[in-house]
């Protein structure tokens, strides 16, 4: 056991391949099977094969039993088990069985292999989870999850104190709802990723007692996600006393999630991704990120600063001003882009990172009917796609595409700039810019990664490059920018 102890206990410090191989080779000699599913992974992660993935399913069958459900296609804690752990184990409070799911993995060689445990559902399916994780140690578990969506009763000290001592390597913590725990006073948590001014009311007020003594790393959301059964409370408005923030060892701030007037913009929390405009059912006050970071005491000692997008030069001006003073601030990024160019900041020696500016014209500003007419090699009269369109998918989407998506977007609109200082042509029903040609495969890459849709013609062209391909190397189509009329 003396060696065992020794390979996890560098195994939870480092967590690399190499440390990982050595852990299963030591695990087979025991005959656990958990030595050969590393083993496998480990494999498959550089290559797979039909031989690999129907031994790791023989062997986890095998080994967890009645666990393996008797549809295929049902979603299991297998699914996330890889390298012989519980990646993320997740217990909604929507699913009828939830309960019982979660004593079946309570007992079963699982269970003291938790990562990450995440809870979905109302306050007393949240505390009944809790209860029942407390039954067993969990070495591992270092991060929790817990998303409560109805306003009820916090979750009681005594269960989050019995929930505290089964896991003492807890790392992060994220909470969304409100109050979803009075207390959670964790020795060795680190990391906080909190939605909702309400949901760790501790983590605002005065009274918190060192709570968070330990705590590095802050992400916080002012405000929850909408959800119909649920309006979670503003923060408080600028102008009023703003509580401080209990963490003294704060050292990482994150507020880049307080994105300001996102009309319709996907907010990513926990698993759930909802379109929804804050400003249509709620009055949410003036709070911005940047307001709140004037107004916050311990910002001289953030060291790591993360900011939503700055939109102009009085929020550029804020910004200066909050950073004046931070004088242990070591990088400061600002995590989207937007239309507004921001200038080098003067007053800091922090790294300044920010994105590029959008390159897509803004879609208050596009002029009724501005379109493009783009012409498939092979086809008779090509699509006709509104250029508004494609920018409001852009302002919802752009920032969470994978580079190399942002990349073929990015030239597009450069040339979508270029074309449209081109003069203008007319007829009786349109006016149009001179033919220009752009790269097929690039278009092809942005519009099968990032799906337009709408009323206009935008569907109808991927569709038609779909219909097209594969098309020669080097192929070209052919846009020009159109000005329709109603009559079109």
């Amino acid at each position: 056991m003396e060696i065992r102890d020794g390979l996890e206990a560098v195994l939870a410090a480092s967590w690399d391949r190499d440390t990982l191989a050595v852990y299963a080779d030591h695990l087979q000699s025991l005959g656990d099977p958990r030595g050969e599913l590393i083993v496998i992974d480990l494999q498959l992660e550089q290559r797979s094969t039909p031989e690999l993935v129907a031994r790791r399913a023989s062997l986890l069958s095998a080994w967890l039993g009645r666990l393996v459900p008797s549809n295929p296609h049902t979603s299991w804690v297998g699914d996330s088990f890889r390298f012989g752990f519980v990646e993320d184990l997740v217990i909604d409070g929507h699913d009828p069985s939830a309960d019982e799911r979660l004593a079946s993995v309570l007992g079963s060689p699982l269970a003291l292999y938790l990562k990450r445990v995440t809870i979905r559902g109302e306050s007393a399916h949240a505390a009944r989870v809790l209860a029942s994780l407390s039954s067993t140690r969990h070495s591992w578990l270092t991060q929790l999850s817990v998303r409560t969506w109805t306003e009820g009763e916090p979750i009681d000290d005594a269960t989050v104190a019995a929930f505290i001592a089964a896991a003492p390597q807890l790392a992060l913590l994220e909470v969304q709802g409100t109050r979803v725990f009075e207390t959670f006073a964790h020795p060795a948590l680190r990391r906080l990723r909190v939605t909702g001014w309400s949901a760790l009311p501790a983590l605002v007020s005065d009274t918190a007692d060192d709570m968070f003594a330990t705590v590095t790393d802050l992400d916080f959301a002012f405000y929850e996600t909408y959800d119909p059964a649920h309006y979670a409370p503003a923060a408080p408005q600028v102008g009023k006393e703003l509580p401080a923030l209990q963490l003294p060892a704060l050292r990482r701030l994150d507020l880049a999630r307080n994105e300001p007037e996102r009309a319709n913009i996907q907010r990513y929390d926990f698993d759930d991704v909802v379109d929804y405009d804050p400003r249509d059912d709620l009055d949410y006050g003036e709070l911005t990120a940047l307001r709140f970071l004037g107004t916050l005491a311990l910002r001289n000692q953030v060291t790591h600063l993360r900011l939503p997008s700055v939109r102009s030069e009085a929020e550029f001006q804020e910004l200066s001003a909050a950073v004046a003073g931070m004088s242990a601030l070591v990088e400061l990024e600002i995590t989207r882009g937007h239309y507004y160019r921001a200038p080098e900041l003067a007053n800091t020696r922090a790294r300044f990172k920010r994105p590029s500016p959008w390159p897509w014209p803004r879609v208050d500003r596009i002029e009724p009917g501005d379109s493009l007419h783009v012409v498939v090699p092979g086809s008779r009269s090509g699509d006709v796609v509104p250029i508004a369109d494609a920018a409001a998918v852009m302002e919802r989407r752009f920032e969470d595409l994978p580079s190399d998506v942002r990349y073929a977007w990015t030239r597009f609109w450069v040339f979508v700039d270029e074309l449209g200082r081109s003069p203008w042509s007319t007829s009786a029903t349109r006016s149009w810019t001179a033919d220009q040609s752009f790269p097929a495969d690039v278009l092809v890459a942005a519009l099968e990664a990032c799906e337009v849709g709408g009323s206009g013609g935008w569907r109808e062209l991927r569709d038609e490059l779909r219909f097209r391909r594969p098309m020669p190397a080097g192929a070209m189509v052919t846009i020009h920018r159109v000005r329709t009329t109603s009559d079109d």
